[in-house]
């Protein structure tokens, strides 16, 4: 068996490179870094199977999430009368203990425009 060693920034440019995944630029970038981290926590190494990590994984925006894993719409709705607003994060947080894995990926400022970028998330498929 032969084995190559990657850098997160190695293993994100391959993440990139899959034509069948739509990792965003800096998602793949936090997910390979997460990689790197849960190899060093748990003292083994990952495999670096772009394949497995693209079934495994997937990058949403709040949007698609809120329609692919629904939230309890009544106490959204509650949250919402009581307060006027609704922040995501108990759902974020519910998701999380739910999947596993859920990682926020800050895209910053868009450069043509200057205007933020929609904040995405990589969840770990179950």
């Amino acid at each position: 068996m032969i084995k190559t060693t990657l850098s997160a920034s190695q293993l994100a440019d391959r993440l990139r490179a899959d034509e069948f995944a739509g990792w965003s630029y800096c998602g793949a970038g936090v997910l390979a870094q997460y990689l790197e981290d849960l190899s060093e926590d748990i003292g083994e190494d990952i495999e670096a199977d772009i394949v497995a990590i693209r079934c495994d994984f997937s990058e949403y925006t709040l949007s698609d999430l809120l329609d692919i894993h629904e939230p309890d719409w009544e106490a959204v709705a509650r949250e919402f009368l009581e307060t006027g607003d609704w922040d995501p994060e108990s759902y974020l947080d519910d998701l999380r203990d739910h999947c596993g894995t859920l990682l926020e990926v800050e895209h910053g400022p868009d450069p043509a425009t200057g205007l933020p970028r929609e904040t995405t998330y990589i969840i770990q498929d179950f």
